[in-house]
């Protein structure tokens, strides 16, 4: 049987993964400046999706929107997808930058550095 100081310790190795987590998945959104909700989650699966050809960024972009209000597909459909496949071919691979590096790199100079356009709407209130 295991001690209370036993089932409570964490191995750093263990840490250290679980923190990369965001390390993996929170990137795209920066240089797109779309937030981890519901249409800017599709958004960014749609640039991670051009980006990177995986299947779970594919799925994530074609069954996204099934939740998704008329108006916020009308916005998606229109201008959000167009600018994702547009800014996710021209960019190089967002996964491949040390974020860390360039805390002090205002975004406008990061945007630009990667070739990623402003995004075309503020979603907030449309999903």
């Amino acid at each position: 049987m295991l001690s209370q100081d036993e089932r409570d310790w964490t191995p750093p190795n263990l840490t250290v993964l679980l923190g990369g987590h965001f390390n993996i998945t929170g990137p795209p959104h920066l240089p797109t400046s779309y937030p981890s909700l519901s249409l800017g989650e599709v958004v960014v699966k749609w640039f991670e999706a051009v980006q990177t050809g995986l299947p779970m960024c594919i799925l994530g972009a074609l069954f996204g929107p099934i939740r998704l209000r008329t108006q916020s597909l009308q916005v998606l459909f229109s201008e959000l997808i167009p600018w994702a496949i547009q800014n996710g071919r021209r960019a190089p691979c967002v996964l491949n930058i040390y974020y860390e590096q360039r805390w002090e790199q205002p975004l406008t100079a990061l945007r630009e550095e990667l070739g990623i356009s402003p995004p075309p709407k503020h979603i907030q209130g449309l999903a």
